[in-house]
């Protein structure tokens, strides 16, 4: 959405785990998702940072970005 990289994970109930690169507006994007005990909604972290929503802000051309996606078991 606008200059931001929202991510809404729809991960199939069946799996437990997932990774997939993407690029996005020219940055690369690896992004890890887990199934996880003891959380109620998913919890996103960007370059070992908890984000405060699921918003990426302002992704830059050229630049590497790690996510990983917590998701309630």
């Amino acid at each position: 959405q606008g200059e931001d990289l929202v991510i809404n994970p729809q991960l199939p109930s069946s799996w437990d785990h997932a990774k997939v690169q993407r690029r996005f507006r020219g940055a690369t994007f690896l992004i890890e998702y887990r199934r996880i005990d003891g959380i109620q909604a998913p919890q996103i972290t960007l370059n070992n940072t908890r984000l405060t929503d699921n918003r990426v802000p302002q992704p830059c051309a050229g630049e590497h970005y790690t996510v990983l996606v917590e998701l309630p078991r």
